[in-house]
């Protein structure tokens, strides 16, 4: 009897080490793709603004539609994220793109201040 109290503590042991385990791998999977994200886009998820940057809050009518940030594609409305200013200061294109809708772009030059991008999506083709 006592073995089985024994092999049931043991595999409540490798149980808790794996879920550890898995945990420890999710964290960094998820603290890769946010330095991917700032290293290649400029962009970075957080709540706090950092210097150089304004945390952008963006949502669109009907919900779902893909945020790209200068060309590159960053995630689907709603979405809220850091928009670093570019090193020569220039404008970042916050363009939103569904199907079946046509684009909505805004220029922004971010400064610090919280920015809310808000749009109601038009139907019809792509221009």
């Amino acid at each position: 009897m006592d073995g089985v109290y024994v092999l049931a503590w043991i595999i409540g042991l490798v149980l808790s080490i794996f879920f550890f385990v898995a945990q420890m791998q999710l964290f960094s999977i998820k603290k890769d793709l946010r330095a991917l994200r700032l290293h290649f886009l400029g962009v970075q998820e957080t709540q706090q603004p950092a210097a150089g940057g304004s945390v952008v809050s963006v949502k669109s009518k009907p919900s779902g539609a893909e945020i790209y940030v200068d060309g590159q594609k960053l995630g689907e409305t709603p979405f809220q994220f850091m928009l670093l200013r570019k090193p020569d200061g220039a404008e970042r294109i916050i363009t939103l793109r569904m199907s079946g809708y046509q684009d909505h772009e805004e220029r922004f030059r971010p400064d610090g201040s919280p920015i809310d991008m808000s749009a109601s999506l038009k139907t019809g083709p792509r221009p």
